[in-house]
């Protein structure tokens, strides 16, 4: 007889998947197509699984798939709105990062967000957690820290932010201001990446 998988994207909690689908037999590939839509309340997070080439953030997504390597899972998450107006249900990243479950989306509406602790290195987001403009355009959200360029005087270090986790995801914002209070000295600033994924990611005024 003859073995035949199915290749085929599926569905996490709290969403749906509509995909294309195939049996395929020892040696055969196709190539998969899948959208992930959220339930009420919730966000697309990423995909997981036998991704190649792709991007966990594709939405749709397309993967080539094959009888040993067909696993493409959606996974969403609750919505969290971070809002500079206070229409969100926070008005700061790190308070809504600290709050967030795993696998939660944060949205960040239009605006400029200040670190909070001036003082502060790097923010560590070591979390499953994934951090979105609303837009999806870097130029509408701006985290910025004050350095010798910030609007609140004086010279203050503000290394950035540090992802530190698998599934640590920042995506569509602009990273601005943040200062070394030893400059030159080679520091990833702004951005630091010890393990997770970003993407549009514009980095901009930092010394």
């Amino acid at each position: 007889w003859v073995v035949e998988k199915k290749a085929a994207a599926t569905a996490g909690e709290h969403g749906s998947v509509t995909s294309t689908s195939a049996w395929l037999k020892e040696g055969e590939s196709t190539e998969v197509t899948a959208t992930a839509t959220p339930d009420d309340g919730y966000a697309f997070t990423r995909w997981e699984g036998d991704l190649g080439e792709a991007s966990p953030l594709e939405n749709p997504i397309k993967v080539v798939m094959t009888p040993e390597k067909r696993s493409l899972v959606a996974v969403f998450g609750q919505k969290i709105v971070v809002a500079a107006d206070g229409s969100g249900a926070y008005t700061n990243l790190e308070e809504a990062v600290t709050a967030a479950n795993s696998n939660d989306v944060i949205v960040i509406k239009a605006g400029n967000y200040p670190i909070r602790d001036k003082n502060m290195t790097f923010f560590s987001i070591n979390k499953a957690v994934t951090i979105v403009s609303e837009s999806g355009d870097p130029k509408d959200v701006h985290l910025h820290g004050f350095g010798p360029w910030g609007n609140m005087g004086g010279n203050f270090q503000n290394n950035g932010y540090k992802l530190d986790h698998k599934y640590a995801i920042l995506n569509g914002v602009t990273l601005r201001k943040f200062t070394s209070d030893n400059p030159g000295d080679g520091q990833d600033l702004a951005l630091r990446i010890v393990n997770g994924l970003a993407e549009n990611v514009v980095i901009s005024n930092c010394v």
